[in-house]
Order: structure tokens, then sequence, then C-alpha cells
């Protein structure tokens, strides 16, 4: 009678197991209609790429600026740095209040320099959030292996090349550790880590360097003048000596291509 019972609790709970699988079938991801409506590409003048991005003519768009369309509505924008654009071509803006959309996998990136006398150490802080700063003071804590009030040079260079610095050589070393201890005490504080983890400083940013997702169409098109410039020893950019792009893939990095002269950033 004990073996009778066992057997129909046992087979009670392979129905349960059973019906379990079935609503979990029943219950799957939910089907969504994306939209592949206005995906035309948009070409725009080559020559475009010797000015600037004020006007608007490439049509590239910061990401600070990407959203895309929920059921809930628009996703929050993310704080990206004002040097990352994308392309329109990649996505465009508009979709976000209009159509849900799949993202693409970004496969290429253009470094762009409209003019090169124009570069510059870029000046776009990027603050950080209450969030980021207590896990900056835990960092900061970690990396304190002295108990002093504040890192000496090796922590420091320990925490840079946890961030991935490059450090090749003391030259490298010396010139990071001077840009992060602003006061020159020979100790870096937590205030002064803090504003160079917000400006950046550490990878050398440029102002008038931007970093531009674009379609595969796009970079296939860009290759193929890059191309044809080197081949016939035409300036990409006829009439803007200063500008200058690389084609570079992800996840490597390494440039494809680039124009004459091109100088790539720090």
């Amino acid at each position: 009678e004990q073996e009778q019972e066992q057997e129909q609790e046992q087979e009670q709970e392979i129905e349960m197991e059973i019906q379990k699988e079935e609503m979990r079938v029943e219950a799957g991801p939910v089907r969504q209609d994306y939209s592949r409506d206005e995906e035309a590409p948009r070409p725009f003048p080559l020559e475009a790429l010797g000015r600037g991005p004020e006007r608007g003519e490439q049509g590239f768009h910061p990401c600070a600026d990407l959203g895309v369309k929920t059921w809930r509505g628009s996703s929050a924008r993310l704080p990206f740095p004002a040097f990352l654009r994308f392309s329109r071509n990649f996505y465009d803006p508009a979709w976000s209040l209009r159509s849900l959309r799949r993202l693409k996998s970004v496969a290429a990136v253009v470094e762009w320099v409209p003019d090169a006398a124009a570069l510059g150490p870029s000046r776009d802080p990027m603050p950080l959030g209450a969030a980021a700063r207590a896990e900056l003071g835990r960092a900061f804590d970690l990396f304190d292996m002295d108990g002093r009030p504040g890192l000496s040079r090796g922590e420091v260079l320990r925490v840079l090349r946890a961030l991935d610095v490059e450090l090749p050589d003391k030259a490298a070393e010396d010139w990071h550790v001077a840009a992060i201890d602003t006061d020159g005490s020979g100790l870096v504080h937590k205030g002064e880590l803090e504003q160079a983890l917000a400006k950046q400083s550490f990878y050398q940013i440029e102002s008038g360097r931007h970093f531009v997702i674009v379609s595969l169409q796009e970079a296939e098109h860009l290759r193929s003048c890059l191309h044809i410039s080197r081949r016939t020893g035409q300036p990409l950019l006829p009439g803007a000596a200063g500008a200058g792009v690389a084609l570079r893939l992800l996840p490597s990095g390494d440039a494809l291509e680039c124009s004459a002269g091109f100088r790539p950033g720090p």
C-alpha cells in the first residue's frame, strides 16, 4: 500500500512537470512586428567629410541621441561622449518615435577628422553619477595599499593599467601621472582621479576627432573611394587638405583603409 502511494505521488509530480513545461511553451517570447520601412540608403556628398558635423550635411548624429522604440515607448538615452556618432543609414533617430526596429550589429566605424589643424585636447567632461562615484571610492580604497591619503605613483600606474591605458615607456607613464596629479603633490587624491575620469584625460581624446558608426553599405562605398584615391594619386577630399578618414573594423579596431596623410589619434 505504501509503494502504491509513492508511485501515485511520482506520477503526480511527473504530470505537474509536464503541465509546467506546456505553460512555458505557451508563454514563449512575444513575436514583435519589426518594421523594415524607410531603409533605402540616403547618400551624402563625399566632400562633406571636409566640413564639420555642425551643419548636419553628412547625416551623422551624436550617439547620445540614440534611442529605440519599445512597447513601453522610447528608450532612455545613454550619456555617450560627444566624439561618438552614428550615421542615419545605420539608424534613423526618427524611427525611435514611429516604429519598432532591430538594431544592426556594429561592424564598421569611420575615424573622421574634418580639419587636422583644429585638433586639440578634448574639453567635453562626462560627469560621474552617484553610483559611479561610489564605485570609484571603493576602487580608490582598493588600490590605496599604503593607507596614505592619496595614491602613489606606483598605485596610479596600477589604476591606469586596470583601465587598459597604454603605457609603453617611462615617458608615457610620467605624462599620465602628471596629467592626473594636477596639484603636483606627488599623491593623487580621490577628487583628482574623479576629475581625470570625467575628462577622460588619460585616453588623450582629441576635440575635432570623431568616430562614426556606419552601415556596411556605407563602409563598402567609402572603401571604394579610398581605393580610387590611392590608385589615381588624387586626394580623397580635394580642397580640404586637413581632412582625413580611416575605416576601422570591429571588434579589433584595426584600420582597413585610410586616406593619404591621415594621422590616427594618440
